[in-house]
């Protein structure tokens, strides 16, 4: 009996991947092969999408269960009829002409609203008179939201086509000009000093100093407006 309280006790064989020394497993081997770069963009990949999983995953069992509590999924698609229709509408030749006609829309409107809107800014930015006459009356329209002119398109444009460039340019308007009259404010007026040093008058400084050094101000504006809300779309 002593001799068996006295031995001391043998630990279980580790269990060893064939022909690894070390007892790693296979996750940790492939994960020390991978570059690191690839091993930090992992969460970043893989967190966004457990929302979008869940989002659906409930999506479907409440519409599949035609669950009727507060609100009622029994009147709701499913995501696979969604699927489902959205493929056939792509497949179909109208999908494509539609595109086409929209693109062609965001693109007049938005281009509008990006030449006239710069070059009110550049005005109201750099003319005294032109900042207390018109800066008030932006101010007044620059709230209104562009789906609340949609009646008064039908009413005032002969097409839809008309309206629907409208409400595109006014969508992406104001943004525009707001963005540049911040942006000639902002500009250092130590420019505009050396080239008036050097002989520089009015439209020459406005054409050779103060557009292109404002320039890269106004391409952001542009952008912002097109890709962070998508008025234009």
């Amino acid at each position: 009996m002593t001799d068996l309280m006295t031995r001391p006790t043998i630990a279980p064989p580790r269990l060893l991947s064939p022909g690894d020394p070390s007892g790693k497993t296979l996750r940790h081997k492939l994960v020390d092969h991978l570059p690191k770069s690839v091993v930090r963009r992992v969460p970043a990949v893989v967190l966004p999408l457990i929302p979008i999983a869940v989002f659906l995953t409930a999506w479907h069992l409440l519409t599949a269960n035609n669950v009727v509590a507060w609100l009622r999924f029994n009147r709701m698609p499913s995501p696979d009829s969604v699927l489902q229709a959205l493929l056939a509408r792509i497949s179909s030749g109208s999908y494509y002409d539609d595109l086409l006609a929209s693109l062609q829309r965001i693109l007049l409107g938005f281009g509008l609203a990006a030449v006239v809107g710069i070059a009110l800014g550049v005005l109201v930015g750099r003319s005294e008179v032109a900042r207390m006459t018109l800066r008030p009356f932006i101010e007044l329209i620059r709230p209104i939201p562009a789906i609340a002119l949609v009646p008064l398109t039908i009413l005032l444009f002969p097409s839809s086509e008309q309206g629907i460039v409208f409400i595109t340019f006014f969508a992406a308007f104001f943004p525009v000009v707001v963005s540049t009259i911040h942006a000639m404010d902002s500009m250092p007026k130590v420019w505009e000093e050396a080239a008036k040093t050097m002989g520089a008058g009015r439209m020459s400084l406005l054409i050779h100093v103060i557009i292109p050094g404002r320039c890269p101000a106004f391409s952001p504006a542009c952008r912002w407006r097109w890709a962070s809300r998508g008025s234009a779309w």
